[in-house]
């Protein structure tokens, strides 16, 4: 993956993850607080391929793969990547869309568009909002607006508890995927 600043894009956006060249591009005077969400993109992009069975080499993204319940290559990594899914979408008992689901449909609605609800966008919030939350992170340059912004109070992101939830997810994730990758570097 290379990281980029200031080329590409489109008026008005902040950043964004072009699959093809699988380049993550930050605006020169607008990046700031856009890198956790960007981040969320390139790796849901990158996992997709090792995380789930599909015959397509289009773009795909596993947080859509999940959510099109194609079949999960069996490992105990994909597993925990599929928890982090459910956690995220659905309710405790894994057989309701999440309030957070329900709020993107609704912004999506009220902003005629299909944005807020498409799960990998969902998933990208709430990164970039587990982060902004974890206490011993405070990079505004990494991220910010998951909390106060207008499209907070919206309800764009998931809520305090829900991020809690999510960030348990992505840790119980993510660390034995370091331990793993760290073992296969030596």
């Amino acid at each position: 993956m290379s990281l980029a600043f200031g080329h590409g894009g489109q008026k008005g956006v902040q950043a964004h993850y072009a699959p093809a060249t699988r380049e993550l591009a930050l605006a020169k005077n607008a990046g700031a607080g856009a890198l956790a969400h960007e981040f969320w993109h390139a790796f849901d992009h990158y996992i997709a391929e090792k995380s789930f069975k599909s015959s397509t080499k289009r773009f795909q993204c596993a947080s859509d793969l999940w959510l099109a319940d194609l079949p999960i290559i069996e490992h105990p990594l994909n597993t925990r990547l599929s928890d982090i899914f459910k956690v995220t979408f659905l309710t405790g008992n894994n057989d309701e869309p999440h309030d957070y689901v329900h709020r993107a449909i609704a912004l999506d609605k009220k902003y005629q568009t299909q944005y807020f609800s498409r799960p990998t966008e969902m998933m990208a919030r709430a990164f970039e909002a587990c982060i902004e939350s974890y206490s011993e992170i405070s990079n505004p340059y990494l991220v910010s607006g998951t909390r106060f912004s207008a499209l907070a109070k919206e309800g764009a992101y998931p809520d305090e508890s829900h991020r809690q939830r999510i960030f348990q997810a992505l840790i119980n994730y993510f660390e034995p995927l370091g331990i793993a990758l760290g073992k296969t570097s030596q």
